[in-house]
């Protein structure tokens, strides 16, 4: 076979064959090199998509807002502009049906949102009140006409707000010793015994311990910048010693944080988990080593936060932690840590989904799909809107309102996102978004089966936020003993803000009361009683 030159623009030379036979074999060999390299164009543009994708998310979570919301110039891929504007001719103002199957507007009969007042607020009545009475001087209080003392006919009252720094106090102890006049008497000295003190050998009063407790956990301060604030006032209080009379509240408080963790786990319906990484300090080892803090929200039956401390995020964790979980529902993300718990306890622990976590993924769609992703998130905004109805209503009601709405709702949504899933491309941030939530659609809607379940764990994810505070501030544990007491002292600061308690006066009460109270009546001193018991203690909002 003779082969001819031809050169080319690249000054090379390629030889093609004379004869058709052996042009069709280099055609046939070049075709599959073209095929190749197309398959890696195409493997790469879809790689590219995915690296700009996850370098968006990247620049979003460092410096965009975090709020899940949609961004106004994308409204006109939802819809008409006139209809944005508000210009439609009266049949465009109709309601028309959109894809999902219901109507654009506004369920009618839903109650207008109340508009939050404005203006100052009353201070509260608790507070301590000073008189300041500003007077005119003598020579004013006379008639400029005819001399007469003026006769005070009113007044103008106004309230103004100071602060006065906290004050620390010095408690001497004097217990007198006793001894019989009687030189024959051998009765010895009696005095009465000292009392029980949180941590022995410690100077620490109830008050001062709770103050550090809620200023660490509750306001975020770290030690350190206690030990400065503390310096101010003249005392040299090192961040060690705060560091173990932490771990010895913690361990003082330590049998009513088990009462709540049982609790949690034998009497909730549902409870709501989610974890988040701290970092932990190792002796004489690496340095820092990423431990977990797992949050438990238990619900009305057992209205308390329990947050456990471990070493790993492995569903042997997740075993022993919930191996006593006596309740029906398990709410969580679809993450493959809690895999192995579903599959043990199959039919005896149901899976809740997690619509938030649903609609994130679309929010992040957005960059590259921004019409598929506002739909999708304006029609997860609608089953909110029912929520927002459902508020105040008892479960049986919440069941019903959701069975008559977010139902058929539902079903739309899936039929849309079967449908769209053969128009997207295959590793596209869409594609991943409406696999997630057909993968898990038995669990999103699950909600529907009962009225006393959520549509999404922003309760537990609340419950984290406190943790994710804290760890920007204090940055690591210095121990595995600081993890658990972390974990003891932000359950019972969550779960009293959870039922309205000033934190302060419920962990110096405690401190003061722990130790005598009897065991057999330990549920006395859980936050919920405690409320009941105490109806005149100091109280905020209750928090979600």
């Amino acid at each position: 076979m003779r082969c001819s030159a031809v050169p080319v623009a690249s000054n090379l030379s390629v030889h093609l064959p004379d004869t058709l036979d052996g042009a069709h074999q280099v055609i046939s060999v070049q075709s599959s090199k073209i095929a190749n390299l197309t398959f890696t164009v195409t493997e790469q543009g879809f790689e590219i998509k995915k690296l700009k994708h996850q370098l968006e998310q990247l620049l979003r979570s460092r410096f965009g807002k975090k709020a899940d919301r949609l961004r106004l110039e994308d409204l006109p891929l939802l819809f008409d502009q006139q209809e944005i504007n508000g210009n439609g001719t009266q049949e465009d103002k109709e309601a028309p049906s959109d894809e999902f199957g219901y109507s654009q507007d506004k369920d009618k009969g839903q109650a207008p949102t109340p508009k939050k007042g404005h203006g100052r607020r009353a201070f509260p009545a608790e507070l301590p009140r000073k008189v300041r009475i500003i007077d005119l001087p003598e020579e004013q209080k006379r008639c400029s006409c005819c001399g007469a003392l003026k006769c005070q006919i009113g007044e103008e009252r106004t309230e103004r707000l100071d602060y006065e720094p906290a004050k620390f106090e010095i408690i001497q102890e004097v217990r007198p010793s006793y001894a019989c006049t009687n030189k024959a008497c051998d009765s010895g000295v009696s005095t009465a015994p000292a009392p029980y003190r949180p941590i022995q050998k410690s100077y620490a009063e109830p008050g001062l311990l709770a103050h550090i407790v809620v200023s660490k956990y509750a306001d975020h301060q770290p030690l350190h910048r206690q030990e400065d604030i503390l310096a101010r006032h003249g005392l040299e209080i090192s961040r060690k010693t705060m560091s173990d009379w932490m771990v010895g509240v913690a361990g003082e408080l330590e049998p009513l944080y088990q009462r709540m963790s049982q609790k949690v786990l034998s009497q909730s319906h549902c409870i709501g988990v989610d974890e988040t990484g701290v970092n932990v300090q190792v002796k004489g080892g690496p340095g820092i080593k990423l431990c977990r803090l797992w949050a438990c929200v238990g619900d009305q039956e057992a209205p308390y936060t329990v947050y456990h401390f471990s070493q790993s995020r492995e569903s042997q964790v997740v075993l022993e932690q919930f191996k006593d979980y006596q309740g029906t529902y398990f709410q969580a993300d679809a993450c493959s840590v809690y895999e192995e718990l579903y599959r043990q306890r199959r039919g005896r622990i149901l899976e809740v989904g997690c619509w938030a976590h649903a609609r994130r993924k679309f929010i992040e769609a957005q960059e590259s799909d921004p019409g598929r992703a506002l739909k999708m998130v304006v029609a997860i905004g609608r089953l909110y809107q029912t929520e927002r109805e459902a508020a105040g209503l008892s479960p049986p009601e919440r069941e019903k309102l959701r069975a008559r709405k977010s139902r058929r709702r539902l079903g739309a949504i899936k039929r849309w996102l079967i449908g769209e899933l053969g128009q997207v491309l295959p590793k596209s941030p869409m594609s991943g978004a409406i696999q997630y939530c057909l993968r898990n659609w038995e669990a999103l809607t699950r909600y529907l089966s009962d009225g006393n379940l959520e549509i999404d764990n922003n309760r537990t994810e609340r419950a984290l936020r406190t943790i994710a505070l804290g760890r920007k501030n204090w940055l690591f544990c210095g121990s595995d003993r600081g993890g658990k007491s972390a974990a003891i002292l932000n359950s019972l600061i969550t779960s009293a803000k959870r039922h309205g308690l000033e934190i302060f006066y419920y962990i110096r009460d405690l401190l003061q009361n722990i130790s005598s109270h009897p065991m057999s009546r330990l549920d006395e001193l859980l936050p919920d009683r405690w409320a009941q018991m105490h109806p005149d203690a100091p109280r905020v909002s209750p928090s979600a």
